[in-house]
Order: structure tokens, then sequence, then C-alpha cells
């Protein structure tokens, strides 16, 4: 299920493109991505692989810039 994002005129948005990039569930584990799931998405599940410092530093980003983290991906 995808949800259309409709900024308000003047609104920041960072995009974030998380297969491969936030979301590393195709690469070798190693000592950073500490955090592994299996998460359901439209009758689908999708292994998800990611680092807990990631979504620190992008919330961080997001506050800083005053912007909206937006989901842009499959």
């Amino acid at each position: 299920m995808s949800t259309l994002i409709r900024p308000v005129p003047g609104e920041r948005l960072i995009l974030l493109d998380v297969d491969g990039v936030v979301n590393a569930a195709q690469r070798p584990a190693n000592g950073n991505w500490l955090i592994e799931r299996v998460t359901p998405s439209d009758g689908e599940t999708y292994p998800i692989r990611y680092c807990p410092d990631h979504g620190r530093i992008l919330t961080g980003l997001a506050r800083e810039t005053g912007s909206r983290l937006v989901w842009a991906t499959t």
C-alpha cells in the first residue's frame, strides 16, 4: 500500500530511498548493522537490517533543517 505525500507549499522533505542504503538487508552482516527483522507489507514479508544510529542521525538532520522525513521506496 502506498500513500501519496502532499507537501505543504514551502515544506522541506527529505526523501529516503532505503533499500540497500538505510536497509542493508542484501549486504553481509557486520558489527554496525545491529538490528535484523522481517517486516510484513501488502501480504508479503521483507527482510530488514539496519543500524539504530542512522535513525538518530536522520531524525537530527530533519530537526536541524526543519524538514520532514519521507520513506521513498517500494
